[in-house]
């Protein structure tokens, strides 16, 4: 294990060599925060593995939330907000992709609207016969379901955040079965919808208590050599029409011309879908 001095002469461990030494490193901060091995990994992945510095980075981020009760999401904890909402970390042995948080405003025909004319909306249309719909909030994410160091620990994470900020949609990128299986479990409150059942796909979840089901297809890219699609899922939220797409384009740079062409292929279905839906594309493109 390689270590190093702080600015204070501490010596502190950084990037630990194997697995049992991060295992322990987690275990201690989640013995003294009272918190759990899975936000134990991000604290310490985010202060290169420094426990003490962990630590005093955990205890500031849940003080300063809760003296200035800035930026912070209701029911959300300020710690599952901090591990959702800050991006990459410093060892890619246990990592997981910062995920993308989106909050959209739909009005009476479906248009996306910003907060402030959403608002202006309300007051003005109160002779319009359909009301408002609330922002409608979808996270869409990359886990890295390819990388199996640490794939129970990190899925766990994975659940912890969606249960925690509890969005409407989300889109799931390189998920495997074994891990869809248990997101599927620990995830109940959500319908999941899969492109596949292969190696590796892509998957959309559905929170049951704002978002209606309708139907679902799956539309190949013909010249793929990574077994990419496109998932397309039709859906209402309260009054509002949806066309929910998500995929996976193409990867790395000897690739480019397929990903180009794949997602010429998702602009032209985002044409075709009829006017009065709302279409919403995301994923790792």
């Amino acid at each position: 294990m390689e270590s190093s001095s702080s600015a204070h002469g501490q010596e502190l461990v950084s990037d630990p060599d194997t697995e049992e030494e991060q295992e322990q490193l987690c275990t201690q901060f989640a013995d003294i925060t009272g918190s759990d091995v899975a936000l134990a990994r991000f604290y310490l992945q985010r202060n290169g593995w420094r426990l003490q510095d962990a630590i005093n980075d955990y205890f500031e981020s849940n003080q300063d939330d809760i003296s200035t009760g800035e930026n912070q999401t209701p029911g959300v904890s300020p710690a599952a907000q901090a591990a959702a909402a800050t991006p990459g970390s410093t060892s890619k042995a246990a990592s997981l992709d910062a995920p993308t948080i989106s909050e959209q405003h739909l009005g009476p025909a479906g248009q996306v609207m910003s907060s402030t004319s959403s608002e202006q909306a309300a007051k003005t249309s109160s002779n319009q016969s359909a009301p408002v719909t609330a922002g409608l909030m979808l996270l869409t994410w990359n886990i890295d379901g390819l990388d199996e160091r640490n794939i129970l620990e990190r899925t766990k994470a994975v659940c912890n955040i969606i249960n925690s900020l509890y969005p409407d949609v989300v889109f799931l990128q390189e998920v495997i079965p074994q891990t869809f299986a248990y997101i599927e479990a620990k995830c109940d409150r959500y319908k999941s919808i899969t492109s596949g059942t292969g190696q590796y796909f892509t998957a959309m979840l559905l929170r049951k208590s704002s978002i209606t089901f309708n139907s679902q297809n799956i539309h190949p890219f013909p010249t793929t050599q990574m077994m990419r699609n496109l998932l397309i899922v039709k859906a209402r939220f309260g009054s509002v029409p949806l066309c929910l797409m998500t995929t996976h384009l193409e990867s790395t740079k000897d690739h480019a011309a397929e990903r180009k062409r794949q997602l010429q292929k998702v602009l032209g279905e985002v044409m075709e879908q009829d006017q009065s839906d709302t279409v919403i594309v995301g994923g790792d493109l």
